[in-house]
């Protein structure tokens, strides 16, 4: 049975992350294992918090722990409704031990 992996990302100009002069490279990387974590038959959902507000909102520990924390916890990943991992994008070694 496939796992729901959410991903949870600070505010940034597009929805990849990949727009501007000079893309963040963690972004970058994180775009590169997607496409790896979903060759291997898994699906992650990204939400950006200036284009996905409601989604935040949805997920009650993910709004707690941005009370907590501001925006240094994000990125922010979720599997099956449990946080993972925050304040860094998850390598892809830690989301196969997750799974």
């Amino acid at each position: 049975m496939s796992k729901e992996i959410k991903v949870f990302e600070p505010p940034m100009c597009c929805s990849s992350g990949m727009c501007g002069p000079v893309p963040d490279e963690s972004v970058v990387n994180f775009n590169a294992l997607i496409k790896k974590i979903e060759a291997d038959g898994h699906k992650i959902k990204r939400f950006t918090l200036n284009q996905g507000a409601a989604d935040f909102e949805a997920e009650t520990q993910v709004m707690a722990v941005l009370e907590d924390e501001q925006l240094k916890a994000l990125p922010m990943t979720v599997i099956d409704g449990r946080i993972m991992k925050k304040g860094a994008y998850p390598t892809h070694e830690e989301i196969l031990s997750w799974l």
